[in-house]
């Protein structure tokens, strides 16, 4: 049985769910214009490389990644928790050209533990989360939200469109053929959303929990990873992974995770769903496990920076070159809230 939402907030910072981003399955296009900072990655050395930090510490957050009018690719930090308890409406944009960060307008409501952003028509789509304040507790502090907003880069404003079915907090989503598909992890529901129509239609269940997992598109299918599930003898990481294939309308068994990890991201890249570190045994882990669709087999790649979980990533083209980036998130030396922003090239 799922834990109360008011469990102690250093349980709740330890275990915070990522943003996984699921964007459209077509990988962003290629950024022109890039000069500067943005030239030197085009050619950057494969692995890690250190990026500016977001301007303030969080975890929780959502991501994306849309491409301004100049065609360079801008990523969007979306809500999350200030590490202390206190749920973000905040939203700040990263540039990878010149390596800089700036504020957008802010979320219509503080919101963290969404179900991550997707990405249609260039405009960023966030579902669900929950309003946290540990500084100053309400009736209904931390209650699952069922809002469906939308923001339009080009006017930088948000928009409510029509609630999820139920509330949900901690899920996946991602973007196929034009529409939101939505996992609530806490328990196995999944929808989808129509943005012509306004309209939500509900989908078969996910066969098991992945609570706190993630996932991305890839291919036209959903996979989904991981996740923390609830016992006698208290919560543990797993190692499950399904795929929804809309075609079919079903859900599939895939092979296992190497580890076992809940609050991780999740991005694809070069046709391979990446999960990006997570928590395990009560603590944050740096591992970076790639999941092969064609072989359904799992590897290893070079370890994030520093150990994390709750943090979000997204996948993004500089270059001609497909990379992911991993940003904010909980961990480090300490078990802190990070500025860490990260960007890996294969």
């Amino acid at each position: 049985m799922p834990r109360p939402l008011w469990y102690p907030s250093l349980l709740a910072l330890a275990s915070l769910v990522l943003a996984s981003c699921g964007g459209n399955d077509t990988p962003t296009a290629p950024s022109t214009g890039v000069d500067g900072a943005g030239a030197a990655l085009a050619t950057a050395v494969t692995g890690w490389t250190e990026r500016a930090p977001i301007p303030s510490s969080r975890v929780s957050l959502a991501a994306a990644v849309v491409n301004n009018s100049a065609g360079r690719p801008i990523l969007y930090a979306i809500g999350g928790d200030d590490g202390d308890g206190v749920s973000l409406a905040t939203l700040v944009v990263y540039d990878f050209a010149s390596n800089s960060w700036s504020s957008r307008a802010s979320l219509p409501a503080r919101l963290e533990e969404t179900n991550g952003a997707g990405v249609i028509g260039g405009k960023i789509y966030v579902s669900g989360g929950r309003d946290l304040d540990n500084s100053s507790p309400g009736s209904d502090d931390g209650a699952p939200r069922s809002t469906l907003y939308v923001y339009d880069p080009a006017t930088n404003s948000w928009t409510r469109k029509a609630d999820m079915p139920a509330p949900s907090i901690a899920g996946v989503s991602g973007v196929i053929g034009g529409k939101l598909y939505v996992l609530n992890t806490e328990s196995t529901r999944f929808f989808r959303y129509d943005p012509p129509s306004d309209s939500w239609s509900t989908l078969p269940h996910c066969p098991t929990q992945h609570f706190r997992g993630s996932g991305a598109v890839i291919g036209g299918k959903l996979y989904v990873a991981g996740g923390e599930i609830f016992s006698v003898n208290g919560p543990y990481a797993v190692k499950r992974v399904h795929v929804y294939d809309p075609v079919s309308n079903s859900w599939t068994v895939r092979a296992p995770l190497i580890y076992p990890v809940f609050a991780s991201a999740a991005a694809r890249l070069q046709g391979q769903l990446y999960v990006l570190g997570g928590n395990r045994g009560d603590r944050s882990r740096n591992f970076v496990q790639a999941y092969d669709p064609v072989a359904n087999a799992w590897s290893l790649k070079a370890s994030l920076p520093t150990r994390r979980s709750s943090l979000a990533a997204a996948n993004i083209v500089l270059g001609g070159q497909q990379r992911n980036i991993a940003v904010g998130g909980f961990g480090g030396s300490g078990d802190r809230a990070l500025r860490s922003n990260d960007l890996f090239t294969p």
